[in-house]
């Protein structure tokens, strides 16, 4: 099999193996080209010592950036590979970072301490692809699986738990059923992972082609991440307007909505002050004052999850006015442009629109075209 990789990446493997030394692409851009997709980035792998590296590269062309781990940054044509030393890792106590790196002159060694399988190939112009661990099949066969056993990757590092989901989502693939048993079982344990790196990676997972299915197959591992989101599961809504339970409606309306960050993080955290706000009259029941108590909720989940504030602002806002009626009117329009901004009240369109379409009844559907109208 043979795969183009980036000239960049080429010449570092190239450059490493004219010294000696062995050197491979490995990783997600492995992955990827398998996959037929162009990388972001490419990671290398090499049995060369980070000071070996420097020496053939020159320090000037070259950042420290992980020496700690073995890992360095190559910079040619100013454009940065991280070039990391073959290296095995013990003793996880934080279920975050290893306590000890050593490092190994094995590929497989190497490939063995990584997440999942489709991660755990590499590849280099000369022995072609090294995929020990089934990792090409998994693509092939659209499965997330963990390498080796999943309660030791995910004891090792919780946030593999999130990354789990979040190829789920992104790649459309199926998790295999121990490594989410695993990840379910284990999801307690993303309360010791930093606050960043599960914004991080919950904002990854929000924007894959399979956010919907995800949320609702590993609500126990988003319930983990937000326990905020809990009591709107089964929630029941006892609306002719809503179809769904609380979360359900809101899992959909994630996959509905189109745009960025901010209107996926919007729809994800707009109802979540509904469980507070429940009432029933004459049998219809109601979430009055919701999207101010959803707002005060998404506004402490952010601060929590250290989004940055312009961003937190913007799905503040947007949540507090999702339900708010905007009469057909350029008087009206014209006030809430003012109120909100010109590029945010677009988004309340969009809003607006996923959330009626994610209502999955007849009455809610009749009012998706208003948005387009306005």
């Amino acid at each position: 099999m043979n795969l183009t990789l980036d000239a960049g990446a080429e010449k570092i493997i190239e450059t490493l193996e004219e010294k000696g030394y062995k050197a491979y692409a490995v990783g997600g851009c492995v992955r990827d080209l398998l996959l037929g997709k162009i990388p972001d980035d490419y990671d290398v792998a090499t049995s060369a010592f980070p000071e070996e590296v420097i020496a053939v590269f020159g320090r000037e062309n070259v950042a420290t950036t992980g020496l700690k781990h073995g890992t360095v940054t190559v910079i040619l044509k100013g454009k940065p590979f991280e070039v990391t030393t073959f290296r095995s890792e013990s003793g996880y106590s934080d279920h975050r970072r290893p306590d000890s790196v050593k490092f190994v002159g094995s590929l497989a060694e190497d490939l063995k301490r990584r997440d999942f399988t489709v991660n755990a190939v590499a590849y280099n112009g000369k022995e072609g692809l090294i995929d020990l661990y089934g990792g090409l099949s998994d693509l092939e066969n659209g499965v997330i699986r963990a390498v080796g056993d999943p309660y030791e990757r995910f004891s090792e590092d919780a946030l593999r738990i999130l990354r789990a989901a979040r190829f789920s989502a992104a790649l459309g693939f199926k998790v295999e059923e121990k490594t989410a048993r695993a990840a379910e079982e284990l999801a307690k344990d993303l309360e010791k992972v930093s606050e960043e790196r599960i914004f991080a990676e919950l904002t990854k997972l929000l924007a894959g082609k399979n956010a919907t299915e995800t949320l609702l197959k590993f609500h126990g591992v988003i319930f983990a991440a937000i326990p905020e989101l809990g009591p709107c599961y089964k929630f029941l809504q006892r609306s002719k307007w809503h179809r769904y339970d609380v979360y359900e409606h809101t899992a959909r309306a994630v996959g509905y909505v189109k745009g960025g960050a901010v209107e996926k993080w919007t729809m994800l955290l707009h109802d979540i002050g509904k469980p507070d706000c429940f009432s029933v009259k004459d049998g219809e029941g109601h979430f009055y004052g919701h999207n101010l108590r959803s707002a005060e909720i998404a506004k402490a989940v952010l601060k929590r999850l250290k989004a940055p504030k312009a961003f937190s602002e913007k799905v503040v806002t947007l949540v507090s006015v999702h339900d708010k009626p905007i009469r057909f009117t350029s008087a009206a329009v014209k006030r809430e442009m003012s109120a909100i901004g010109k590029d945010l009240f677009s988004s309340l369109l969009e809003v607006k629109r996923a959330d009626n379409l994610a209502q999955g009844t007849p009455l809610a559907l009749s009012e998706t075209g208003n948005a387009d109208k306005l």
